[in-house]
């Protein structure tokens, strides 16, 4: 379990300097300079959506793949039955001949 550590806050009401530890998963936005933190949520933000529009694409381009091969399991799928009805059948004749 993570432990959060609130940074001691001096009189001012300033944070203490970045040379301090802040445990926890927004130490980075904490200790870092106030003015980058909208930089690094909007470089987030782009990074985030790009990797959203990669996979959309990626999905888009696999789709007709995925479909060929459902199609090919299922042509796989009805050829494999009606063998199988063919050889249930043998026994039948191989009775009827004797």
């Amino acid at each position: 379990m993570n432990n959060i550590h609130e940074p001691s806050v001096v009189a001012n009401g300033a944070v203490p300097s970045t040379h301090q530890s802040i445990d926890g998963p927004d130490s980075a936005l904490l200790a870092g300079d106030a003015a980058a933190a909208p930089a690094a949520i909007d470089l987030m933000q782009r990074v985030v959506q790009g990797a959203h529009d990669s996979i959309d694409r990626l999905a888009d381009a696999a789709a007709p793949t995925v479909q060929r091969w459902g199609e090919s399991a299922e042509s796989a799928e009805a050829a494999l039955q009606q063998k199988a009805d063919e050889l249930r059948e043998i026994p039948e004749a191989w009775s009827e001949t004797i």
